[in-house]
């Protein structure tokens, strides 16, 4: 891929808010800006027709199914703006296996696609290439990701512990959950961690 000096990640929900914690909490030592593409706000759009220069830019267009309207009409619009960016060294696509919209588009134009394992859900995805592409081309240290994620399994006790805790406060009523966030650089992780949750309820 070579240097980037600008990454730009198309997709919403789970495609991009494990993508936003990690830009929140490591942006200070990010080689790359980030710009997260999730709405047509005007605001936005502007400032990308009034790029001077794609050079440096890499692309990644994130949704699990591969059909996600808003994705893909985000795709298009930015199409419309910088066709020249959508080729095979500055456009990768990261979806499931299999056919789909954008998935068939990419194969018709050569693009880099990387796959989502089937198994794992879109809003659980943030380490697979969703979250770990975008955390190279940041230039972080996607090996101390593994490590972390290999510590964190080790932690029976303590997601035990979450659990009972968690059990308990249904047993008693309470129906509100709060997590308090006390660091500026995990406010993403709030909205996140909200998106993990409900998502989660709200599809059984």
């Amino acid at each position: 891929i070579g240097h980037v000096r600008q990454l730009i990640v198309v997709g919403i929900g789970g495609s991009s808010l494990g993508t936003q914690v990690i830009h929140e909490a490591f942006r200070f030592q990010s080689s790359a800006s980030v710009m997260f593409l999730e709405s047509p706000d005007p605001h936005v759009w502007r400032g990308l027709k009034a790029q001077e220069s794609w050079d440096g830019v890499h692309l990644l267009l994130v949704l699990k199914s591969g059909n996600t309207l808003e994705t893909l009409a985000l795709t298009e619009k930015l199409y419309k703006i910088a066709p020249q960016v959508f080729n095979p060294k500055q456009t990768t696509v990261i979806a499931s296996p299999g056919s789909g919209p954008l998935q068939d588009w990419a194969q018709r134009r050569s693009l880099p696609i990387l796959w989502i394992p089937p198994e794992v859900g879109g809003r659980f995805s943030v380490l697979t290439a969703v979250g770990m592409l975008p955390a190279a081309l940041m230039g972080l240290d996607i090996e101390a990701f593994r490590q972390g994620a290999k510590w964190a399994l080790t932690k029976v006790d303590l997601a035990s512990c979450l659990s009972e805790v968690i059990l308990e406060s249904w047993r008693r009523g309470n129906l509100t959950t709060q997590l308090w966030i006390y660091s500026e650089s995990l406010k993403v992780f709030g909205d996140w961690w909200t998106q993990c949750w409900s998502e989660s309820l709200g599809k059984k």
